[in-house]
């Protein structure tokens, strides 16, 4: 005797629950078909087809059935029978005997089915009409299925008086793609590891799960392949809920590099990985030197779908960056993890050099203990490579103090080149914790030094 395993068995129950029971009139919600999955030649007239029972309409008789003969009719708004329905007209039932009388057939729109019961059955009793397949006129309005039951044949035919009628909406054509695809998180750097190690969020016993670090990894983000489905969208082939959303891209090559990954990648080991806690299988990313963007296919990104950073054998600062995934697939680029440094910074756009100015940065620790500090510098192409920072560029701002800095100990500039840089100095502290200004005065003017106070932002 065969076993059937574990992993066989969920594929079983997979399979199974890609079908949905029968659509019952006036419970079920429309069924929803992707549009992406009708080819790009049928503009009318689409064909919908059920490998299941998804397409059999349930419905109650709503009046009592007897052996009297009563009449069926069903009838498709904007749309046709693309199968023609058995012989009985309904499914087979113990609890009555049916027979299809007019219509049913391939390119109707309507049937009508004669019912009786030998024993008596009260108006719950349950009727189901069998559909394989069955055609919608027009993808931009709904398929309407309308269940009328007739006490003559005549006005089954001519729509005359009806004992019971019910109607809902079988079904409607829609975009099954979604714009949402990314899951997104933000790790800092600071002062505690001088900007080479990630600050930790994993702490043992704790698990290292998606969005979390190590101090050497960090899982950014991850790409979310099952949000870019709308929900319970099928297949038109078989009425399958589609599961991978590379059935919604019927002209796209999946393997190909069209995706577009934006960020810096020069501090540490910037990857894809298969697994949350960036311990399974990598994919290396593709960068040339000094690029902020790298390529990847679809189906690496299902396959890797984890954006890790590994540090672990990091020996510069780590850059701060946001990162950003473009699907290439006509929607925006999400948000796809960020690195930021912890603390606060000041902006200084403009440290002059010239001689005929003196400039001055005072820097003010309002708490009880020592703040550190670290400038960054930015400098327009001219200047690039003709600067040097000076001895006070970094340091410590001793508690409740100010610290006075002149131009001069924070850069110097090379001859030949224009006087000029700009600056971030970045505190180890919150923005409330301490305060900034700059003062310049012009030498030889006899005009009082313009002080201006300089925001504090968090980093």
């Amino acid at each position: 005797m065969s076993v059937i395993r574990p992993a066989a068995l969920s594929a079983i129950l997979c399979a199974l629950n890609a079908f949905a029971a029968p659509f019952e009139l006036g419970k079920s919600a429309s069924l929803f078909y992707a549009l992406e999955t009708v080819s790009a030649q049928q503009t009318e007239n689409i064909l919908i087809s059920s490998a299941g029972d998804t397409l059999n309409v349930k419905f109650p008789a709503g009046f009592s059935l007897s052996s009297d003969q009563r009449y069926v009719r069903i009838d498709l708004v904007n749309g046709q029978f693309a199968a023609a329905l058995p012989a009985a007209g309904l499914a087979a039932s113990a609890d009555y005997t049916s027979l299809l009388s007019a219509g049913g057939a391939v390119g109707d729109n309507f049937a009508i089915v004669q019912v009786s019961a030998a024993v008596p059955k009260g108006p719950e009793t349950p009727l189901v009409l069998p559909l394989t397949s069955i055609q919608i006129d027009s993808p931009a309005q709904p398929l309407t299925f309308v269940y009328t039951l007739f006490d003559s044949a005549s006005s089954a035919v001519n729509k005359g008086l009806y004992l019971y009628r019910a109607q809902a909406e079988l079904l409607h054509l829609q975009s099954g793609l979604s714009e949402a695809f990314a899951q997104g998180f933000e790790h800092r750097v600071g002062f505690g590891t001088d900007f080479v190690k990630f600050s930790s969020t994993f702490r043992s016993p704790a698990v290292f799960s998606l969005g979390d670090s190590d101090g050497d990894k960090a899982s950014l983000a991850k790409f979310r392949a099952d949000l870019l489905i709308q929900p319970n969208a099928r297949k038109v082939s078989d009425s399958s809920i589609i599961s991978d959303f590379r059935d919604l891209l019927s002209n796209v090559n999946s393997k190909a590099p069209s995706a577009l990954l934006q960020g810096d990648f020069s501090a540490g080991n910037l990857h894809l990985n298969a697994a949350d806690n960036c311990g399974g299988a990598s994919h290396e990313l593709s960068v040339q030197d000094g690029a902020r963007e790298a390529k990847v296919s679809l189906d690496n990104l299902i396959s890797f779908p984890v954006l890790c950073m590994d540090v672990s054998e990091n020996r510069e600062r780590i850059v701060r960056s946001e990162y950003r995934l473009n699907l290439g697939l006509g929607a925006d680029a999400a948000y796809f993890g960020r690195v930021r440094y912890d603390g606060a910074r000041v902006d200084l756009p403009y440290i002059s050099g010239f001689g005929e100015y003196r400039q001055r940065i005072t820097l003010v620790n309002h708490t009880g203990y020592n703040v550190r500090y670290i400038t960054e510098f930015f400098a327009e192409q001219a200047v690039q490579g003709n600067f040097e920072p000076g001895s006070l560029s970094q340091g410590v701002i001793p508690a409740k103090s100010a610290l006075k800095l002149d131009a001069t100990d924070l850069v110097s500039i090379a001859s030949g080149v224009p006087t000029r840089v700009s600056a971030r100095i970045l505190l180890d502290a919150l923005p409330e914790d301490v305060s900034a200004s700059v003062q310049i005065v012009a030498v030889r003017s006899g005009q009082p030094p313009m002080t201006n106070v300089l925001q504090i932002l968090s980093n």
